[in-house]
């Protein structure tokens, strides 16, 4: 069981997702006040993409941590007593490799979609003022 519990916690299953939650308010904080002090409201499709990323990556995390909970209940010795072949049969000897690659895939997709929403944020270009 420790070797489980170690193996899961080298995957990354057992840590919060603060920094998610982080770079979800700042996004949706920056994709909110964007237009309220003057870009262009047409040019933020880049930073919605990004928290998608990131709701994407929590719901992975989510999953993580379920899956983390039905196979410490299935196996023997846990609290369901184990029932054999595993919940996710051929897989499941992978699956918390594959489950944390797509949780890094997705944060970085999100970070990266951040910097080029950023990049895309324009100001209107407005006239100087007239001179009288």
């Amino acid at each position: 069981m420790r070797e489980m519990m170690e193996m899961y916690q080298l995957f990354g299953f057992f840590q919060a997702e603060w920094i998610s939650i982080l770079a979800l308010l700042i996004i949706g904080t920056l994709y909110f006040l964007a237009p309220v002090v003057g870009y262009r409201s047409d040019r933020r499709g880049t930073l919605m993409l990004a928290l998608w990323a990131l709701i994407a990556k929590l719901a992975i995390g989510l999953f993580q941590h379920v899956y983390v909970a039905l196979l410490l209940i299935d196996r023997p010795g846990g609290m369901g007593g184990g029932r054999g072949g595993g919940l996710f049969g051929a897989i499941e000897e992978v699956l918390p490799a594959l489950v944390a690659l797509a949780e890094t895939a997705a944060l970085l997709a999100a970070m990266v979609l951040f910097v080029l929403g950023l990049q895309r944020l324009v100001r209107p270009v407005q006239p100087p003022p007239a001179h009288d």
